[in-house]
């Protein structure tokens, strides 16, 4: 239940900066378009570079353990980005939110997996269902909800909520023992590029 609302949440920041908030992150901080639009950059390349490795975590570690470092570098982010000190720190933590987020699907996948059994088409589609609801959340509503009440408190509430959710997680996550780690799956970078390159 709580991967599947950190999931909702990191969609929901993939659209959040700068999608939602471009005009007021362009005013607060003086900047043109071309910098406001970096900050939903740093995210993306951030996301799309962890993929490499987030898997292969996953598969030695597993989920649980991927979503406790992951989720806790995600909150972080995700409150840091409400902060307005300064343009060089909001995009560190469109960064630190990015290699969250990344943790988030695969590792999210996994744990279903391990209990879904021929159920988990079902039950990951409901997830994928309620995750790309936060990506919508985070469009219209957000954007209504910036011009009602401004940039920073719209912020803090996202931040505040997914650190929230991130605590039950991770008090969910501790009640019971953490999977077993596999030491079969070795962390060979040189394995993956060869395999995927179909060398």
């Amino acid at each position: 239940f709580f991967i599947t609302l950190l999931y909702f949440f990191a969609n929901m920041q993939k659209v959040l900066v700068p999608g939602a908030t471009f005009n007021e992150i362009q005013q607060i901080f003086s900047l043109d378009a071309a910098s406001v639009t970096g900050t939903g950059a740093y995210f993306l390349y951030v996301y799309a570079a962890a993929q490499i490795i987030i898997g292969i975590l996953a598969d030695r570690f597993s989920g649980v353990r991927v979503i406790i470092v992951g989720g806790m570098l995600f909150s972080i982010g995700s409150v840091m980005s409400a902060l307005t000190i300064s343009f060089p720190l909001l995009c560190f933590s469109r960064c630190l939110t990015g290699l969250g987020a990344a943790t988030i699907y695969l590792s999210m996948a996994k744990e279903f997996a391990q209990v879904a059994g021929n159920g988990l088409a079902f039950y990951l589609g409901i997830a994928v269902i309620i995750g790309y609801a936060g990506a919508v959340t985070g469009s219209f509503p957000f954007i209504s909800g910036v011009s009602l009440f401004g940039y920073e408190k719209m912020m803090w509430a996202a931040g505040i909520f997914t650190f929230a959710v991130y605590i039950g997680f991770l008090l969910a996550a501790l009640k019971n023992k953490l999977p077993a780690i596999c030491t079969e799956t070795k962390l060979n970078l040189l394995s993956f590029f060869t395999t995927t390159s179909g060398i």
